[in-house]
């Protein structure tokens, strides 16, 4: 029951009423982004105004645009922010998953509730941008890594890996920084590091990097 009424709330704070506002702030470049993607049938070369545009990678304009592209290649205010909202829930099963893994299931629920009543969360949660999407593949990728702690093979790092790349393309590589981080931080304190110095670890970063630059290749 407790669960039930957490995730209940958790999917009305993020989906109630989603569509209904005005576009707000920064919005207005997502959705104008994806409009012209689809006007010039080129999803590779981002523009504002037709003038390149690359002040953000394109993973997070991309999600809207295949929301959009099931709706007729109709761009609104409800699918830019779906993404977004998505993440919201995305990052609170993470942030549950690492307390629960590192503590307990009380410490788990406590650290759902808080992150689920920050009022940013909301805010960030309920936009058409990039924001909500770099916290929630961070978060990911730690959560993987504290439940993949101990192994050290291929697949393990590789699905880190993908979780920061993929994240770095949503915003920047903050989203790849902040997880690695704090993984080198763990990984020295618990004195593991010549465990995990090993040639599975540098296949998956070598591919996990491949896998970055694609889309900038893509746009070259």
């Amino acid at each position: 029951l407790p669960g039930l009424i957490f995730w209940t709330l958790a999917v009305l704070l993020l989906f109630l009423n989603l569509g209904m506002r005005g576009i707000a702030g920064s919005e207005g470049r997502w959705l104008e982004v994806v409009r012209e993607m689809f006007l010039r049938a080129n999803f590779l070369q981002p523009t504002v105004n037709f003038e390149p545009y690359f002040d953000k990678p394109l993973v997070s304009y991309w999600l809207i645009a295949f929301l959009s592209w099931l709706n007729g290649g109709v761009v609104n205010e409800l699918l830019a922010r779906i993404p977004s909202a998505i993440a919201g829930l995305a990052a609170l099963w993470a942030t549950r998953s690492i307390a629960f893994r590192l503590w307990d299931r009380k410490s788990a629920d406590a650290a759902g509730w808080i992150l689920l009543t920050v009022y940013s969360f909301a805010f960030w949660g309920r936009l058409g941008e990039a924001d909500m999407l770099n916290t929630a593949f961070s978060t990911l990728a730690v959560a993987w890594y504290v439940i993949r702690r101990d192994k050290t093979d291929f697949g393990s790092y590789l699905l880190f890996g993908l979780l920061c790349s993929v994240g770095a393309q949503t915003k920047g590589l903050g989203a790849a920084a902040v997880p690695v981080m704090l993984v080198v931080v763990d990984v020295i304190l618990r004195r593991s590091w010549k465990r995990h110095f090993n040639v599975s670890l540098f296949a998956a970063g070598f591919v996990s990097l491949g896998f970055y630059l694609i889309p900038f290749l893509m746009a070259m």
